[in-house]
């Protein structure tokens, strides 16, 4: 085990620290905002203001609250289960599917927990605007950080891969079921699910905890971090910060979700032409 750890690339070694690092400073945040807000209840003067975003529905309860820690324990455990360089296996149609299927199994709860939860705030106008605003700061600061060679430097620093390994199995996929399988999975379930958990779910509870500055620098760390993809970190962490400016904006899940199907879709794309 020891030799197998000392002879992981370093990409792999960082990849793993801000895993740990997220993970740690989201639970830190709970347990510091759960025990001010303890304290408050018992010196009424110490006590922080409640960040309700779902008025008279009690969220987040306990078990919503546990859910989502264990769902941060979880997380972190899978990434670094699978944190070890590994050539990228072909994955058959049906293999693809059953992953499609767990994953989307593992996030239900998110999802039918938030949809049980009364409408947030009443819908903003120019929600759509809003979306194509988020998705052009995304892609401009991609731009920047391509030109002015960021991501060259941090691959050549720390030995990182020039591909993810979900982006070389996309890219060399030759079976057509397979691929709409993996693209599904990409610009469908994953967007929907994540954003239940990320946005709805762990956003919520330590926005409640914590308040919105911190829960959004919180959250969008650890959404970075769990893909598991260095030189792609700051890309992701914009993206998830974006994402949560949206949801404030819009007062709705479904513009975020709209927002993270356009551009997956878009690097889907770009996988598949590149690779052509």
């Amino acid at each position: 085990m020891i030799s197998l750890l000392s002879d992981l690339p370093l990409y792999v070694w960082v990849n793993i620290c801000l895993l740990l690092g997220a993970t740690f400073i989201c639970i830190l945040l709970w347990c510091i905002g759960a025990g001010i807000q303890t304290l408050g209840r018992l010196h009424t003067v110490t006590r922080l203001p409640r960040i309700s975003r779902f008025a008279g529905s009690g969220f987040p309860t306990p078990v919503d609250e546990i859910y989502t820690l264990l769902f941060l324990l979880f997380y972190a455990y899978a990434c670094l289960s699978s944190a070890a360089p590994s050539t990228p296996k072909e994955p058959g149609t049906i293999e693809t599917w059953y992953t499609n299927i767990v994953h989307t199994l593992i996030y239900m709860p998110f999802a039918l927990r938030y949809m049980s939860l009364p409408p947030a705030d009443p819908i903003r106008k120019r929600c759509i605007l809003w979306v194509f605003l988020g998705l052009i700061c995304i892609y401009t600061i991609c731009g920047i950080m391509g030109a002015c060679g960021l991501e060259k430097w941090l691959m050549q620093l720390t030995d990182t891969p020039a591909k993810q390994e979900v982006t070389e199995m996309m890219a060399n996929e030759t079976e057509p079921s397979t691929l709409i399988a993996l693209c599904f999975g990409s610009i469908v379930i994953a967007p929907i699910m994540e954003e239940f958990a990320f946005r709805g779910f762990l956003y919520n509870v330590l926005r409640q905890r914590a308040g919105i500055f911190a829960a959004c620098l919180a959250s969008s760390l650890l959404f970075a971090a769990i893909h598991m993809a260095l030189v792609q970190a700051l890309p992701l962490f914009i993206f998830a910060i974006v994402q949560c400016i949206l949801y404030e904006k819009t007062g709705s899940l479904r513009y975020c979700i709209l927002l993270h199907m356009l551009f997956n879709s878009i690097s889907t794309v770009a996988i598949l032409t590149t690779s052509a």
